[in-house]
């Protein structure tokens, strides 16, 4: 059964291991389960791992405050809730981190694969939305399966995890706030197992087309927050500082600014 406790008190715990998620979604995942079930268990995994990642960027010094999860903000087309934000001292934004989680297979491909192709274009939606109101932000995107994606593959079909890699690392590897808005700058493929433990797999690095990615390339989550982390500080010498600068006024026709 999931942890009672409430998810205002995981809020800005800092670090925990990965098996807390676990502990708070529950152990098992509803495999039988409805589809409201499942979609439940879903929500509320995703839910916890975004207050778990949350919790690895509290209180450190590259960034000035870090939002609440699903907390808005506001974009050029009005306003946008992410996952994971961080702002600086003006409000800028200047970390997202969009999480995407994939966690029953589908009856009929036994695969993770189904819905791979509608969370990339939800996530080619928000680079643009992002990027374009705060091109100095660093976006990442963090793509979320159980261990045994990583062995699903059939015959000549790549696993789900082979598959998941080949589909996001197209948006990968924004190298500067000039490069293109859909890109994030970095996609890391995380890869967990039911005892608790985690890792994430660089998207710009080649997969395998079945089973597990080398050891060498497998990252720790606190590798992967330092890697994010050395991006941000590399940004802010030339992050746009002015609030102002964000907000472009609509205008009414015959009328002025402020009516």
């Amino acid at each position: 059964m999931p942890n009672a406790r409430s998810r205002v008190s995981r809020q800005r715990t800092g670090p925990t291991p990965f098996s807390s998620v676990l502990d708070w979604v529950g152990r098992e995942r509803p495999t039988g389960g409805t589809q409201d079930e499942k979609r439940h268990y879903s929500e509320r995994f995703s839910q916890d791992v975004a207050e778990w990642v949350a919790g690895y960027f509290y209180d450190n010094p590259a960034l000035h405050k870090v939002l609440p999860p699903e907390a808005p903000v506001p974009t050029a087309f009005g306003k946008k809730r992410l996952d994971v934000g961080a702002v600086d001292e003006q409000g800028y934004l200047v970390l997202d981190v969009s999480i995407k989680t994939f966690n029953f297979t589908d009856p009929r491909s036994k695969n993770y694969k189904k819905n791979f192709t509608g969370r990339f274009y939800e996530l080619l939606g928000e680079a643009m939305d992002i990027h374009g109101t705060y091109p100095h932000s660093v976006m990442v995107a963090l793509v979320l399966l159980p261990v045994d994606g990583c062995l699903d593959g059939r015959r000549l079909a790549p696993s789900s995890f082979g598959s998941a890699v080949k589909q996001y690392w197209k948006i990968a590897g924004r190298e500067c706030h000039t490069g293109e808005n859909v890109r994030f700058e970095k996609v890391y493929v995380g890869v967990h197992s039911p005892d608790g433990t985690i890792f994430f797999f660089d998207a710009e690095n080649p997969p395998p087309k079945n089973g597990l990615p080398p050891d060498t390339w497998r990252l720790s989550m606190e590798g992967m927050i330092e890697e994010v982390l050395r991006i941000v500080e590399l940004r802010e010498a030339g992050r746009t500082r002015s609030k102002a600068e964000l907000e472009t006024p609509f205008l009414w026709y015959g009328k002025s600014v402020d009516s």
